[in-house]
């Protein structure tokens, strides 16, 4: 059996905000070519922690999908998941449900996937 996600001990430490989001789970996740589907649900990590994996999203490109339902990224974390969209052919969901976008960011993320998945 295996142990524990790597990014799930680093926001288990703190999940009152994005800074352990930050410095550790980011840190793994840009050198892991194993991690596929991050699930960073209910982490709280605000617009600071995603834009953060949005820098890690730009380098990685072993993940295809990314659950962040809950996180307290507000329209401007969500919009800043378009450019990653478009960028990183790899990446075929993004689940944003839950943080406060407007409609027509999630249009945008949706068209930046271009027919792949978003939540």
């Amino acid at each position: 059996m295996r142990g524990p996600r790597p990014w799930a001990r680093a926001c288990a430490r703190t999940s009152r905000c994005g800074s352990c989001f930050s410095d550790t789970t980011v840190s793994v996740t840009k050198a892991s070519a194993r991690l596929r589907r991050p699930w960073i649900n209910n982490n709280r990590i605000g617009i600071e922690g995603g834009r953060e994996l949005v820098n890690m999203l730009l380098v990685n490109r072993s993940i295809f999908s990314v659950f962040l339902v809950n996180n307290q990224l507000g329209d401007a974390g969500v919009q800043a998941f378009i450019p990653v969209a478009s960028a990183n052919p790899v990446i075929r969901e993004i689940s944003v449900m839950g943080n406060g976008a407007f409609d027509e960011t999630e249009q945008a993320l949706a068209a930046a996937l271009d027919g792949r998945a978003i939540n």
